[in-house]
């Protein structure tokens, strides 16, 4: 009598699948940024590098690997996108309040004309990264443990990760400035993906962390 070799296979979770994803992005970025980073305008990066290496490949691997609608696969829908954006104000008042401080009494050197720009990067840079850190990360551990806490602490943690290449290159951050800007980055993380808990849709998402970066990009780029 011979011996029967069972050879079982691994069986792969999809969340373990999304973070495979997930790690080869972070590589691409990292080498991006690197190599390539330091001398890119920001519009150059936020506009057409990150939709490349953050946004396409999510895209792909939900509608040939998941077979799920795009909408519905990153929880962009909304059963009210009027009452998403309305909440993605009211939460965003403290940072507009800090921004009008800001711009009416400490920086009276704020190049107004240059905003509209600004705006426009931050809002790219919003969706390039919410797609992929919420949309897709987030989703995801949230669909394998259904715990607020473990997807909060997973998701923010990767967010985190996945700004380090941008953030170490960055030569008008260092020290402690640095480390108080890691701190907000993580604060935002974690804000970030209990809204999106909380609502179950991208835009309110989007709303927030588009007037964050606006407000951010203003301050470093003054």
């Amino acid at each position: 009598m011979t011996d029967k070799k069972i050879v079982s296979k691994r069986v792969v979770s999809p969340t373990q699948k999304a973070f495979n994803v997930w790690g080869l992005i972070l590589i691409a970025w990292a080498f991006y940024r690197s190599t390539y980073g330091l001398g890119m305008p920001v519009a150059i990066d936020e506009l057409i590098i990150k939709p490349l290496l953050f946004v396409v490949p999510v895209l792909y691997y939900i509608k040939h690997f998941e077979h799920k609608d795009l909408i519905a696969g990153l929880w962009l829908y909304s059963k009210s996108i009027w009452k998403d954006i309305q909440f993605g104000l009211i939460l965003s008042i403290p940072l507009i309040a800090f921004f009008a401080y800001i711009a009416l009494f400490q920086n009276k050197n704020l190049s107004w004309s240059q905003l509209p720009i600004i705006f426009i990067v931050a809002f790219a840079m919003s969706i390039s990264e919410e797609i992929l850190s919420r949309g897709f990360v987030a989703r995801h551990i949230w669909q394998e443990t259904h715990s607020v806490v473990k997807t909060i602490i997973q998701a923010s943690l990767l967010y985190i990760f996945l700004r380090i290449p941008h953030i170490m290159t960055m030569p008008e951050i260092f020290g402690q400035k640095l480390i108080w800007f890691f701190l907000a980055e993580l604060l935002v993380a974690v804000t970030a993906t209990g809204i999106y808990l909380w609502r179950r849709s991208l835009i309110t998402v989007i709303i927030v962390r588009t007037i964050y970066s606006f407000i951010l990009m203003t301050m470093l780029l003054q």
